[in-house]
């Protein structure tokens, strides 16, 4: 059980400027999103690609996918990619070529993205934030998905927003967090990142120099032989109070 308590009045830590945030599992739960998503994409292809209802479900995507992944392993960091190849992939296994097999692609691929940024935020994540800007720290992402948080509608509180696909590298490589720190034109030390997972996110952010604080919402034990993170919460609604304790 955490002991840090939310502070009621946002204060800032005077040797703090930048709080940077993963996105799946840090601020929603992410594999409902996802589940629901190839379901709607999978129903997509079954309604309007002819022989993908005979051919392909739901089930085959880890099958389709993992495939894909290790015969294009330069793309790997690029879940948007990866999809598109898949959903390429299999047009051309059903017969399908050209403009047409293009177009359906898009549009299966389309259905998936609705239902990815159809995300239930986890309770604290808005009034958390805002608290956050009250304070006076800026606040930038990096995530390994491709949620769009316009269309989920908290693009508002972020100056910075990047994913692996635009730097063309994935948490924990030392390329993700670099760029992050160059897009918020700041320096390692004043910076904190915020993520769920020990190895992409608190790894990554402690092996470029960042503070790292784990969201661990079920109460986990560490990971052996790893860096601890920074700080540790249990709450989202947490993380300002937890942020004046730190000390450079």
């Amino acid at each position: 059980m955490s002991m840090i308590k939310p502070i009621p009045v946002p204060v800032k830590n005077p040797h703090l400027d930048w709080i940077c945030f993963d996105l799946d599992d840090t601020l929603w739960a992410v594999e409902p999103v996802i589940d629901r998503a190839n379901s709607r994409m999978f129903d997509w292809l079954a309604s309007h690609v002819p022989g993908a209802a005979e051919r392909y479900s739901v089930a085959d995507w880890p099958r389709l996918r993992d495939g894909v992944s290790e015969r294009f392993p330069a793309t790997a960091h690029s879940v948007t990619a990866l999809r598109q190849t898949v959903l390429d992939e299999l047009m051309a296994a059903l017969g399908h070529q050209g403009e047409q097999a293009a177009a359906w692609s898009q549009a299966a691929f389309e259905a998936f993205r609705i239902a990815r940024n159809e995300v239930a935020l986890f309770a604290p994540v808005e009034s958390m934030l805002t608290t956050l800007q009250q304070a006076g720290y800026r606040l930038g992402v990096f995530s390994n998905g491709n949620a769009d948080l316009q269309q989920i509608g908290i693009g508002r509180y972020f100056e910075v927003v990047l994913n692996a696909d635009m730097v063309g590298a994935a948490k924990p490589e030392a390329a993700a967090f670099s760029a992050l720190v160059q897009a918020c034109g700041s320096e390692p030390r004043r910076m904190v990142y915020v993520g769920d997972h020990p190895h992409y996110d608190v790894a990554g952010a402690n092996a470029a120099g960042l503070f790292s604080l784990w969201f661990n919402p079920e109460g986990a034990a560490w990971p052996a032989g790893q860096q601890r993170p920074s700080l540790e919460v249990a709450c989202l609604s947490e993380i300002a109070a937890a942020l004046v304790l730190l000390q450079p």
